[in-house]
């Protein structure tokens, strides 16, 4: 059975939750059976059979506006999720790489960077300069986690 994950992650970097959200949320439980983490677990041991079309919906990393945002809107329709937490950056004031990158790339007047792992890129337009940024984010997660630390 193929359970769709429904993941607030549109693109490698941090984003307050679109605007269509409770409309994107309103789809899937019009068309899908939203199913909790427990439920999961239980289908997976054999306790439990799944409704018709499951899915399930995630957030990444933990980001505050999961709870202020996402939860009242998954409260009033009902509706779990499962919140990937980094727990390595609880208590801490560090960035996320990706959020770096997206600052960088967004408050620079540049229009070309020698980036490690692709080199020499350029762009002319701010959709030309955030396929340079999301490809180098793709390109930093397939690299060796300290490839990915600040400098000191």
């Amino acid at each position: 059975m193929r359970i769709p994950l429904i993941s607030t992650c549109s693109n490698p970097t941090s984003a307050p939750p679109q605007k269509n959200s409770p409309g994107r949320l309103d789809y899937l439980q019009a068309h899908y059976n939203v199913i909790s983490c427990e439920q999961l677990d239980h289908w997976l041991q054999g306790k439990a059979t799944l409704p018709s079309r499951p899915a399930i919906i995630t957030f990444d990393d933990g980001y505050s506006d999961n709870l202020l945002n996402a939860f009242p809107v998954l409260q009033a329709r009902n509706l779990s999720a499962i919140i990937f937490l980094t727990t390595g950056f609880i208590g801490t004031r560090q960035p996320f790489y990706w959020d770096s990158v997206a600052y960088c790339f967004h408050h620079t007047r540049r229009d070309h960077a020698d980036l490690p792992l692709l080199g020499e890129r350029h762009w002319a337009d701010a959709a030309s300069r955030d396929k340079v940024m999301l490809a180098w984010v793709e390109a930093l997660k397939k690299s060796p986690r300290n490839a990915k630390a600040r400098p000191d």
